[in-house]
């Protein structure tokens, strides 16, 4: 009679291990899969609250490139930081675009900022306006195409065309 009982606690025992087991898994999932949602929905809003204008550009023969005017229309603000990862192509219009990544002292096949116009210490505040200097050493022409690539992804491109 007492065998009975025994293999009663022995089973019982067994099964709280077991589904202390099962039930510590499924915490560490449920955690990361909210995690990973948090994540997404975090760099969703990011990209939903960026927002770049390229609204003009024209050719300086004195820096043998281009003068490209950018606003940011988003709510976000854009830092040195993510600057110094931001690639900019620019070309002639339906033809192959030269690609330009950052360097604060400029020259042939870089970019950088001259001048942020209402920004907060060199960062590009919402409704700020960045004079970026992109050094081609070709004039494409009057009609360009710009993009902006930013570090999360997006991409801003507009055809622009300078007046004489």
């Amino acid at each position: 009679m007492s065998d009975v009982p025994i293999s009663h606690t022995i089973f019982l025992l067994v099964t709280i291990i077991l589904v202390s087991a099962v039930s510590s898994v499924v915490i560490v999932k449920t955690y990361q899969i909210m995690s990973s949602y948090s994540q997404n929905a975090e760099a969703i809003s990011q990209q939903l609250s960026t927002s770049l204008s390229i609204v003009y550009g024209y050719y300086n023969q004195t820096i043998n490139g281009y003068v490209i005017y950018v606003r940011d229309n988003g709510m976000e603000t854009l830092t040195q930081a993510s600057f110094s990862r931001t690639q900019i192509y620019l070309g002639s219009v339906n033809s192959t675009m030269g690609f330009y990544t950052y360097n604060p002292s400029g020259g042939l096949g870089y970019w950088n900022i001259y001048k942020i116009i209402g920004g907060n210490n060199n960062d590009m505040t919402p409704g700020s306006t960045a004079i970026i200097y992109v050094y081609t050493g070709a004039n494409y022409g009057k009609t360009i195409q710009v993009s902006i690539s930013l570090p999360n992804g997006q991409t801003f491109s507009n055809v622009v065309q300078s007046t004489p």
